[in-house]
C-alpha cells in the first residue's frame, strides 16, 4: 500500500482526537491489510462477519479474525448477519459452534439489523412478527454468554420493527448505528432515542475506507 495513502487516513485519524476508531467488514483481510490500518490509526478495533444474510457461516472469518489479532488490532469482535426466515436460536448456536471448532479469539457478537438482501431471508411484512422475532434473537445470543449488541439504524429499526417496538433485552445492551454525514461527524451529536436505546456505544460514520487499506470495502467506526 502507498505510503502516501497511509498517512492521509493517519492524518485523518489523528483530526479525530484520543477517542477508539475502528473498521468492520464483511470478506477477507490479510496481515498486511491490518497493519495497513493499524498505521493508519484505525487498529483499536475490528469487526468481522461471521454470518451470511443468507443463513449460513462465513468461512472467511476465522482467517479475517487471525490476521487482524497478528496485524496489531487491540480489539476484535464478530457480526452476525440473520436470516429471519430461518431458525433464529440454531443460526446463532451454529455461528459460534463454528468459531469456537476454529479457535476464533473474539471479543464480542454484533447483531446486524437491517434488510437482509438474501433470496427468502427477507423479514416479513408484519412488524409485530419482526419485533417478536428480534425478541428471539435477542434471547438466542444473551443465553451464550457472549457479550453482545446490536448494529441497526432509526431507519431500519422502524422500517422493520416498527416505531413503538421496544425489546427490552436487546435495549439493556450496547447500540451500534451507523449514520453517515459529510463533513465527517464522529460523535453523538446526532443520536436521537429510539427502540429503548437512549444512549449509543459506537457509530459508524462512513461506509468506505476511501480504497486505502481495504479497496473502499471497510465502514469506518467510532467510539468515545
Amino acid at each position: 500500500m502507498a505510503s502516501s495513502s497511509c498517512s492521509f487516513l493517519f492524518l485523518l485519524a489523528i483530526g479525530l482526537g484520543l477517542a477508539a476508531r475502528g473498521v468492520d467488514f464483511a470478506g477477507v483481510a490479510t496481515v498486511k491489510t491490518a497493519q495497513c490500518l493499524v498505521n493508519a490509526g484505525f487498529g483499536d478495533f475490528g469487526i468481522v462477519r461471521a454470518w451470511h444474510s443468507y443463513g449460513g457461516f462465513d468461512v472467511d472469518a476465522p482467517g479475517s479474525v487471525a490476521a487482524l489479532w497478528q496485524g496489531g488490532f487491540k480489539e476484535v469482535d464478530v457480526y452476525l448477519f440473520p436470516c429471519p426466515t430461518k431458525n433464529i436460536a440454531l443460526q446463532v448456536k451454529e455461528m459460534v459452534g463454528n468459531l469456537t471448532v476454529h479457535g476464533v479469539k473474539y471479543h464480542n457478537i454484533w447483531l446486524d439489523i437491517e434488510e437482509d438482501p438474501s433470496t427468502g431471508c427477507g423479514w416479513s411484512n408484519n412488524k409485530e412478527t419482526n419485533c417478536a422475532t428480534m425478541g428471539e434473537l435477542a434471547k438466542a445470543v444473551n443465553a451464550t454468554g457472549i457479550p453482545w449488541g446490536t448494529y441497526t439504524s432509526t431507519y431500519e429499526w422502524s422500517t422493520l420493527m416498527g416505531e413503538s417496538c421496544v425489546v427490552p433485552l436487546a435495549a439493556s445492551h450496547r447500540l451500534w448505528y451507523p449514520h453517515y454525514e459529510r463533513p465527517h461527524n464522529p460523535s453523538f451529536s446526532d443520536f436521537r432515542s429510539f427502540g429503548g436505546w437512549t444512549a449509543p456505544y459506537m457509530k459508524q460514520y462512513d461506509d468506505t475506507d476511501g480504497g486505502v487499506c481495504m479497496g473502499g470495502q471497510a465502514d469506518i467506526n467510532w467510539r468515545p
